[in-house]
């Protein structure tokens, strides 16, 4: 439980009805007092977004009118704009799309406007202002593996600035089926390595691609060595070795004769299958959006991914201190 959960669940214990209002005096109070005890004053400039689904809203009348409350207020958009349709801002609307364009929510509990702590990118806000404003169903997914926006609750978005090449989907150091196949391939290698002395020593942590290639090439080598299997059959360690590489190869969908850059393509390929299903999810969009309004989609299917030939997942996915990087326009945008 992190510091927020913790400071939430005391305040909801302290109040009367177990579910803190800010705008309660008694309540606002209560909080006043737990902010004190931990040296943490609560200031007459800090906003609080209140959990009741419109936390984008509020963040947009607070910019426009420097009143979260005056969410009604909110202008509208000149026409309709549509989600998977590539569009340019309305020169009606590219005011007040200029304006949120760098608007960003702060992380749950932290105070609006601290960029230090800010919990989205630029151009969400004004894309959930153009689709909310259009007629569509559209949440803010902050949150852990989640889609920067959800439409329908389950479409999601993932907002990255326009012209970025480069864009992190996700981190899989709390992974447990990755981390254990990256071990099997680079602790075999860290093996080699530490006996030999010639090569360093990569980690689960901390490899970049060529010792990611490395590890398969020596996994590859074990894998073909027929004196060294039929000795497997006489010696536990050497079987359970074996045992490891076979359950790994047969996972990937590699044959016993595969190639280093065959294994490395097809755990990155995995990796991508991975948080792709989650971030933006199957049949959702990552969004290219410019401060000039441009606004590009690229959709995200499974079957996408499974066409991708070995050297173009070598090339556009980058697995690195346990975060998977990619090139969304190369991968998605044809």
């Amino acid at each position: 439980m992190n510091i927020v959960d913790k400071l939430y669940t005391d305040w909801a214990w302290r109040c009367k009805s177990g579910t803190p209002d800010i705008n309660n005096p008694e309540d606002k109070a209560i909080l006043e007092s737990i902010l004190s005890d931990l040296n943490i004053p609560l200031k007459e400039d800090t906003y609080i977004l209140e959990a009741d689904g419109n936390e984008y809203d509020q963040v947009i009348a607070l910019k426009l009118f420097n009143d979260k409350g005056k969410i009604e207020e909110i202008p509208g958009v000149s026409r309709k704009y549509v989600v998977g349709k590539n569009d340019t801002v309305h020169s009606d609307d590219k005011k007040v799309f200029t304006s949120l364009f760098q608007v960003t929510p702060p992380k749950v509990g932290k105070e609006v406007g601290s960029q230090q702590t800010r919990g989205a990118g630029n151009g969400e806000v004004a894309l959930y202002w153009l689709l909310s404003r259009s007629g569509v169903n559209v949440q803010d997914g902050r949150g852990k593996d989640a889609p920067d926006l959800r439409i329908d609750g389950t479409t999601g978005l993932e907002v990255k600035s326009y012209g970025e090449r480069v864009i992190t989907l996700g981190r899989f150091g709390n992974d447990y089926d990755t981390r254990k196949k990256l071990g099997y391939v680079l602790g075999l290698d860290v093996l080699i390595s530490n006996l030999t002395g010639t090569e360093r020593a990569p980690s689960i942590d901390s490899f970049n691609k060529e010792e990611l290639i490395r590890g398969f090439g020596t996994m590859a080598k074990f894998s073909s060595d027929k004196n060294l299997r039929e000795a497997s059959t006489e010696f536990e360690l050497i079987r359970y070795i074996y045992s490891k590489i076979d359950s790994l190869t047969d996972d990937l969908g590699l044959d016993k004769g595969f190639k280093p850059r065959e294994g490395a393509a097809s755990i990155l390929r995995q990796l991508l299958t991975t948080k792709a299903e989650n971030k933006p999810g199957f049949g959702g969009y990552i969004v290219d959006i410019s401060a000039e309004g441009k606004m590009q989609y690229h959709q995200v299917t499974k079957e996408k991914i499974d066409s991708l030939d070995d050297e173009t997942i070598l090339k556009y996915v980058n697995a690195n201190g346990s975060a998977l990087k990619i090139y969304p326009d190369e991968l998605f945008g044809k």
